[in-house]
């Protein structure tokens, strides 16, 4: 017997019993606390969160925060920046803010779901000086099972899961936020 053979023989003898899955992974959540749940998560993690009752509001909330800078609104059709899917990434290095939208978020971590379809580039979340993402509060499920079941039909080229602002703790085991990615996360929550 070959040495490969000998190998993928004992390899298949050393296989571990097969357990079903549980049978549930749905939120013990009512529905009640998603939201309070999702804006701890995510202020623990180093983003804010806002609660608006209209996108018009949050706009006016990013305007007072971002008063300066390039600012990129994928939802806003009428404005000079319009990005496709073959924008050039490095076109978008001087990006101050980018508005996105997304189709979900989960309580249990703080995360919101991005594909192509929000954000044209996809280098766009992460180049960005800044980020805000507008959601609507029954967007949000409790963890990622429940959000899993919720993409796992959609058809999209590149998805993401975004959890707060870029940080590390590789220097000194000290904190850092917006090392590798945006200094900062806005969520706006819609009713």
């Amino acid at each position: 017997m070959k040495s490969r053979e000998l190998i993928l023989q004992r390899i298949q003898l050393a296989q571990p019993d097969l357990h079903p899955l549980p049978p549930n992974h749905s939120s013990p959540d009512d529905g009640k606390n998603l939201i309070a749940d999702f804006e701890r998560a995510l202020r623990s993690i180093g983003g804010m969160v806002h609660q608006v009752n209209n996108k018009q509001e949050a706009l006016k909330q990013l305007k007072e925060l971002f008063p300066e800078g390039r600012i990129v609104h994928i939802d806003k059709p009428d404005t000079d920046e319009k990005l496709h899917h073959d924008t050039v990434p490095h076109t978008l290095d001087d990006v101050k803010l980018a508005i996105l939208s997304t189709p979900l978020g989960v309580s249990e971590n703080g995360a919101v779901w991005i594909t192509d379809h929000e954000c044209k580039v996809r280098a766009l979340p992460f180049i960005a000086e800044n980020l805000a993402i507008l959601i609507h509060a029954n967007a949000i499920v409790g963890n990622l099972h429940e959000a899993y079941k919720k993409t796992q039909d959609a058809e999209y080229d590149f998805g993401v899961w975004i959890a707060g602002p870029s940080k590390t703790a590789d220097i000194e085991q000290s904190l850092v936020l917006g090392a590798h990615g945006s200094r900062s996360m806005h969520v706006f929550i819609l009713p």
